[in-house]
């Protein structure tokens, strides 16, 4: 059987294990099979291999996009949500023993775990067990992602505020950062309830002097939330209608 994707494990007479191959490879066997090939795999005994890992070049879809599938935002106060994104998709994790202990993964599931891992050892490093410093800290130091559209990436610009939050995480960077934000991100409410003054602080922790230069990049804006049954608004699923317009920030200090 080939698996592809987090394919449910199905057991059927004759079938005496389920095994993964890389998407190409799997290609070209089902090519081979519809030629009236036949593919022989041999599996040799566990004692006498050697562990392989191949490293594969991918800077489109390799862990630095939003996956399709992830949650969005914003919340019912119109609120940045999601907070930040982490990966969740083709994840080794452990599973049931009597299925082998072991099984790739994708949802939240997997992702969940991570961040939970990733603030037990920000809480280690910093000392802290404010929740509020500790999301502010992961949050801003998290990195922004590109923008997929479903076919192909947008380097110039990123995924929409809420498909990404402030990105994907980063905890050497969280742990190891000498500026702290006031805030985890900024929010204009909507077009009846705008705010469009918003101010915060920048602590720096570090031992010398940093200089900060503040700047902003345009992101993908989308209508996230529709008219659901009986007139309830929802989050929609992707692909979500796109503005075609870009806000215009400006800084300035006191």
């Amino acid at each position: 059987m080939l698996t592809m994707r987090d394919d449910p494990i199905v057991y059927t007479e004759g079938i005496e294990g389920v095994a993964r191959v890389a998407p190409y490879v799997a290609n070209n066997w089902l090519s081979l099979l519809k030629q009236d090939s036949v593919v022989t795999v041999n599996i040799p005994s566990s004692n006498n291999t050697e562990i392989h890992l191949e490293e594969f070049e991918n800077n489109e879809t390799g862990g630095y996009l939003a996956n399709s599938l992830t949650s969005w935002g914003p919340s019912w106060e119109l609120g940045v949500k999601p907070n930040l994104v982490a990966p969740g998709e083709n994840i080794l994790s452990t599973y049931l023993t009597s299925d082998g202990s072991y099984r790739v993964m994708t949802g939240t599931s997997m992702s969940a775990p991570l961040v939970a891992s990733a603030f037990a050892l920000l809480k280690g490093a910093r000392g802290s067990l404010d929740p509020l410093r500790l999301r502010r800290i992961m949050t801003t130091t998290s990195k922004p992602i590109a923008w997929h559209d479903g076919t192909k990436v947008h380097p110039d610009i990123l995924a929409p505020v809420p498909q990404q939050g402030s990105g994907i995480i980063q905890t050497w960077n969280a742990v190891y950062s000498t500026a702290e934000l006031s805030i985890d991100n900024i929010s204009w409410n909507d077009t009846d309830h705008f705010v469009g003054n918003r101010t915060f602080s920048i602590l720096n922790t570090g031992s010398e002097d940093a200089i900060f230069e503040l700047s902003h990049r345009k992101a993908v804006t989308m209508y996230t939330l529709q008219d659901s049954f009986g007139g309830v608004l929802r989050a929609a699923s992707f692909p979500n209608p796109i503005v075609e317009d870009w806000a215009d920030i400006q800084f300035s200090s006191r």
